[in-house]
């Protein structure tokens, strides 16, 4: 991806090109959750799964993610909205929260159709910090809710469009946001969309 982010920050590239090139490099991020995704599968059934926490602010990992799905939305014409509130800085593995980000945003825009749209939002809420993505797809239905978070699960909605998927980015999500005590999960309803959420605890974020 460090070349791509080179050739981005050369002022030669006509706009065309530059459009190109950022979509090379969301491309390679996206492949590169994916493949993040089958190798976490293999640590978690062997037993070798783990996360490397540190202090830090959330808040430029998740507009680095959000830009990762710029080229996308304006090629869908999907509205891609970001609402990031202050946040206090917390004790977690960011590139592992980021995965789960990219993971949620990724199946937003795989099932989100044409003009519809999507929205990353991040705030305190009570003793958590709670992010979410939300879409204007075509919802879960709630037998399919049961196991959306299983290993190899695919809804109905993603077998019936082609949709392309491992079926392991949510099975991994909720493997990584309990390593961090925290809690994922989805509010949907057939043909209403839906807003899946993350939270992670506040406990200890001053570091007191």
């Amino acid at each position: 991806m460090g070349f791509t982010e080179l050739l981005m920050e050369d002022t030669r590239l006509d706009p065309e090109s530059l459009e190109f090139v950022q979509l090379i490099r969301e491309s390679g991020l996206r492949l590169k959750n994916m493949v993040d995704n089958l190798l976490d599968t293999n640590r978690l059934e062997s037993g070798r799964f783990e996360v490397s926490r540190r202090r830090v602010d959330l808040s430029p990992m998740l507009r680095d993610v959000a830009a990762a799905f710029g080229g996308v939305a304006r090629l869908s014409e999907i509205s891609f909205e970001v609402e990031l509130r202050p946040l206090p800085p917390l004790l977690v593995d960011p590139d592992r929260i980021g995965q789960v980000v990219g993971n949620l945003l990724s199946n937003a825009f795989k099932f989100t159709p044409r003009k519809g749209r999507v929205a990353l939002s991040a705030r305190v809420q009570g003793e958590w910090v709670r992010l979410e993505v939300e879409d204007s797809g075509p919802g879960i239905s709630p037998e399919q809710m049961d196991r959306l978070f299983q290993r190899y699960s695919r809804t109905h909605s993603a077998v019936e469009r082609g949709v392309g998927g491992t079926g392991l980015g949510l099975y991994i999500s909720k493997a990584i946001v309990e390593a961090h005590a925290g809690r994922i999960g989805v509010i949907s309803e057939p043909g209403q969309g839906a807003r899946f959420y993350l939270e992670l605890p506040l406990e200890g974020a001053d570091g007191g």
